[in-house]
């Protein structure tokens, strides 16, 4: 689960149709060091973001899916991101991965921390480093 944060927070992503210096809306911030196949959004509203993951599973099936939330604030180009809540979609994990799942649910606490990164506007592209 640690690499699924550092995935989220090590990424490079391209934050396509910003209007300005504002965040607000939706974003596909799936690439950089995330694992191949994953898909990830980001949604900005107030001071509020919610992240929402998929994450493939090597063995093939349905993704397993990840929430977080939290909060942010961007003054200038500092992105700060508060996770405050981290989820598994319980549903999605396949039963024989669910006993190492449950062993390891104390890392999802870990998974609840504060991003930080340079947000760059250029045009209507923000990118995320």
């Amino acid at each position: 689960m640690r690499r699924i944060l550092a995935a989220s927070s090590l990424f490079a992503l391209a934050l396509v149709g910003c209007g300005g210096p504002s965040l607000s809306g939706d974003y596909d911030i799936s690439g950089g060091k995330m694992p191949s196949g994953a898909k990830s959004t980001a949604n900005f509203s107030g001071s509020n973001v919610v992240i929402k993951m998929e994450l493939p599973l090597p063995t093939g099936g349905a993704p397993i899916k990840m929430d977080m939330s939290g909060t942010y604030t961007l003054s200038g180009e500092k992105l700060e991101i508060n996770i405050t809540t981290a989820k598994l979609d319980e549903s999605s994990i396949p039963a024989a991965l669910k006993p190492m799942i449950d062993a390891n649910k104390g890392q999802m606490e870990g998974l609840k921390s504060k991003l930080t990164g340079t947000v760059k506007f250029e045009g209507d592209v923000a990118t995320y480093t």
